[in-house]
């Protein structure tokens, strides 16, 4: 079975490990430097959005969760910086968590169900 979350092409997953390279980087540099939460979140909103807009620009298959993240964590640091209640933040990544998990065990449960029909395995493209 073909991993569905592999990039498309020997660009994607070079953008990829540059992108991941970057994160680490800036992580580093954030704890070195001490930089606030609204800082190192700006940084890595920018790192994982830069990443899934170059995929985009160039046609490539995006990580549509890891696009999400980076929107988030953009909307997040905005928010602090115009001195919006913070708490909204950590709740938003609370009920972003429970809709993950809930969607995961759906799908189980239409897999397994589709394959007791002898339906076959769910193509993730279609019905992700």
């Amino acid at each position: 079975m073909r991993n569905r979350f592999a990039p498309n092409s020997n660009f994607a997953r070079s953008v990829d490990s540059i992108g991941w390279a970057l994160f680490f980087m800036w992580v580093g540099i954030a704890l070195l430097a001490s930089f606030s939460w609204t800082v190192s979140l700006i940084g890595t909103a920018t790192i994982i959005l830069a990443v899934q807009g170059t995929l985009f620009v160039r046609g490539e298959r995006l990580d549509v969760f890891l696009a999400a993240v980076g929107v988030v964590l953009l909307i997040g640091a905005v928010s602090d910086i115009y001195g919006s209640v913070w708490s909204f933040f950590p709740a938003l990544l609370v009920v972003i968590g429970i809709a993950m998990f809930v969607d995961t065990v759906r799908a189980h449960r239409s897999e397994q169900r589709a394959a007791s029909n002898g339906v076959g395995e769910r193509n993730p493209i279609l019905h992700g």
